[in-house]
């Protein structure tokens, strides 16, 4: 389990229309760890706290890329 792993997960949900209908159908307000779960299902293997640290990373990276238009 990685922080790595979670940040892949991310990237995949963005690129799979299939996991991104399986999101929008799947109860959220169980929490992280439906999402947890989910990724599971599709090979990736990471904690609730790994997702939320991948999280954070990747919105600021996001954020910083968008800063420098």
């Amino acid at each position: 389990m990685s922080i790595q792993t979670a940040l892949q997960f991310i990237q995949h949900v963005r690129s799979n229309e299939t996991v991104q209908h399986q999101l929008e159908s799947t109860d959220l307000q169980v929490g992280l760890a439906a999402l947890v779960d989910i990724g599971a299902m599709y090979g990736f293997e990471f904690t609730m706290e790994e997702l939320q640290q991948a999280h954070r990373h990747d919105w600021m990276m996001r954020w910083v890329h968008y800063q420098s238009y």
